[in-house]
């Protein structure tokens, strides 16, 4: 399989902050494959119609190249026809910048365009849903015309089997990474953050239950707490979430650079992940920072139900309300509950990346 190309169609960017997209580019650029990584187009302005270049960007990753490019029509207006011209113009734009001397493997994560690619003659397609995309129009199209749906979550599997016959269940990996750490870059970290504190790593957006947060917050207000994410909220939402960062016992830390997120997570002694329950399309979120946890074998707390049942109890611990979710955090803590390090190490085994990449690629 090493003589193909692989293209990885991204809705988020190239950057420090990484989601699955750009951990399987970088992984498949680690096994040795020629791997492009496409950049969602940037909005839409009137030069875009003129605009039929390809910007290449190299990077520090062997074998892996971050392709830009623009729409040259816009989404706004008559989506579904200017979708497919775009398409029709973008497909050659990135056959002149990948070539056709090896097979192309199209690695699709974005469900917002590419429902047809033109000009690439010998192409295999690869749909990789990671977040509910049901309600998107193209996602239905880009499924059907795939040869193989990849399905991060079992609760997908009746919906795109309608779909698509070859789909696959494949849960998030980690990187063999996570499991390298530096004592240097260990101890300046811990200078800056301290240790022992609960962590919290995410996207700040609408989906955290910030009333959660903040009592948790309140109530252990003898404990330190790390917050590392992007800011993705405004309004009444940045006005709580600025209140909690205001709190003596909260260390905001921002943006951090994916591979270095292992140093915070080691130096924790528990991580949450605060959903709000009552959002449906919660439920069945399988959010990467699960791994960033259990990698350091860090009990978790979460209000979400996980697949994982093997490691509820055992490292996942489920809280069904606000009083077992500070509970639980703070049994935690003091070390009444604690994590089954052999079955986490079990289970982290079967889904380093190079594992999952083989399993996904034998399907073509």
């Amino acid at each position: 399989m090493k003589q193909h190309s692989i293209a990885v169609i991204s809705n988020e960017p190239w950057n420090e902050v990484w989601f699955s997209k750009q951990h399987y580019a970088n992984e498949l650029s680690k096994m040795g494959f020629d791997t492009y990584f496409i950049n969602a187009p940037t909005k839409w302005r009137p030069l875009n119609l003129f605009s039929f270049s390809i910007k290449s960007n190299e990077t520090t990753r062997p074998n892996l190249i971050v392709l830009e490019y623009v729409n040259n029509f816009p989404l706004k207006i008559f989506p579904r026809f200017f979708l497919h011209l775009n398409d029709f113009f973008n497909s050659w734009k990135l056959k002149k910048a990948i070539g056709t001397e090896q097979p192309v493997i199209w690695w699709q994560f974005d469900p917002f365009r590419f429902v047809n690619v033109y000009f690439f003659r010998s192409i295999k397609r690869i749909y990789h849903v990671v977040d509910p995309f049901q309600h998107i129009w193209s996602n239905t199209q880009i499924a059907q015309h795939a040869d193989l749906v990849v399905l991060v979550s079992k609760y997908y599997e009746r919906y795109y089997k309608n779909l698509q016959e070859r789909t696959i269940y494949i849960p998030h990996g980690v990187s063999d990474q996570e499991f390298l750490i530096d004592s240097n870059k260990l101890n300046q970290i811990k200078r800056k953050v301290g240790s022992n504190y609960i962590l919290w790593i995410g996207t700040i957006n609408i989906d955290i239950d910030y009333l959660l947060l903040k009592t948790l917050i309140n109530e252990l207000h003898e404990i330190p707490f790390v917050i590392i994410g992007p800011i993705a909220i405004n309004g009444q939402e940045k006005n709580e979430f600025t209140k909690i960062c205001n709190c003596t016992n909260v260390n905001y830390v921002g943006l951090v650079a994916a591979e270095e997120l292992k140093y915070y997570v080691a130096l924790s002694k528990v991580g949450i992940v605060p959903y709000k329950k009552d959002k449906s399309e919660n439920i069945h979120r399988t959010p990467l920072k699960i791994l960033n946890y259990l990698s350091q074998k860090k009990p978790i707390v979460t209000t979400l139900n996980y697949e994982l049942t093997m490691l509820n109890n055992n490292g996942i611990y489920i809280a069904e309300s606000e009083i077992e979710f500070i509970e639980t955090v703070r049994e935690i803590y003091i070390e009444e509950k604690t994590i089954n390090k052999e079955k986490v190490s079990t289970y982290i085994e079967e889904i380093l990346y190079p594992k999952l990449i083989e399993k996904i690629l034998n399907q073509l």
